[in-house]
């Protein structure tokens, strides 16, 4: 399992480290070992986040957002970032993983990178949590922004306030894509965070199976919204959520595995404290 972890101290700024571990329950967590930390590069000195990884051949390609402070400011940067690592390796030995650097050097701002391998020679990097962006590539280390959109929000819908990638899209049984990504919407609902009204929601979309940048199909209702106590840690939660919580009303999902013909295990985290399981069946 893939995740990253934050670290609160006692001024605002905030750092966090990528980590994997093959071992995971509700309890607790072994094995675990930090593979892409903010003290490996001034560029992500403030955090090393919001990890996605693909394994394609030999390789594993870790996407994540390097998070620095901008210079004689108090503004933070985020930049796309890739690590590789090949598959003959120990994953969880930190010095064989390949950081690379961020993608898109001409952004300001860029994260959540799901990689899509269409096939040998195409590649497609779906980006960004305003708006979600494509790229594309041939050889999975260097990518061409277009400076294309392939979602963007959606006034008075649950995914209205923002849009950002979930984990890679897995091909259907019918050739077309299945795509999830994570998304807000402003709400009222009272939670212990201070200025908080926001709540995430995980949308949907089909992507055609020949042109993946083509958008079949949308949802109109997400498939997941906070409902349990750790997913909402708002102020009518159980005291020990709401204490525990990082952000209320969160579920965002980073990673999932297939485990039958259109069928899923989705990893998903709930308030940036928790993280469950849900399955997920696609019905053709």
């Amino acid at each position: 399992m893939l995740y990253h972890t934050v670290t609160q101290h006692h001024s605002t700024t905030h750092s966090s480290r990528t980590f994997l571990t093959p071992v995971c329950s509700v309890y607790q967590l072994t094995n675990i070992a930090v593979i892409v930390s903010p003290d490996d590069n001034p560029v992500q000195a403030l955090g090393a986040e919001d990890p996605r990884i693909v394994l394609y051949g030999d390789t594993y390609y870790l996407f994540y957002s390097a998070v620095s402070q901008v210079e004689h400011s108090t503004d933070a940067r985020s930049q796309l970032a890739l690590a590789t690592c090949a598959k003959s390796s120990d994953p969880m030995v930190p010095a064989n993983w390949k950081q690379r650097g961020p993608l898109f050097t001409n952004r300001f701002w860029s994260k959540s990178g799901a990689l899509l391998v269409h096939n040998a020679t195409n590649q497609y990097l779906f980006f960004g949590d305003t708006s979600i962006f494509i790229a594309t590539s041939n050889d999975m280390l260097n990518y061409r922004d277009l400076n294309q959109t392939l979602l963007a929000t959606r006034s008075n819908m649950f995914d209205s306030e923002l849009v950002e990638s979930g984990p890679e899209p897995i091909r259907l049984s019918n050739g077309n894509y299945l795509f999830l990504y994570n998304s807000a919407r402003k709400t009222d609902i009272k939670n212990p965070k201070p200025n908080w009204n926001l709540e995430y929601n995980l949308g949907w979309a089909i992507l055609d199976g020949k042109d993946p940048t083509k958008v079949l199909y949308r949802a109109e209702k997400p498939i997941l919204s906070p409902e349990l106590g750790w997913e909402k840690c708002d102020s009518a939660s159980e005291v020990k959520w709401q204490r525990t919580g990082l952000t209320p009303l969160v579920v965002f999902v980073e990673g999932w595995q297939q485990t039958g013909k259109d069928q899923f295990l989705v990893i998903y985290q709930g308030c940036d404290a928790f993280t469950g399981f849900f399955t997920l069946q696609v019905n053709l």
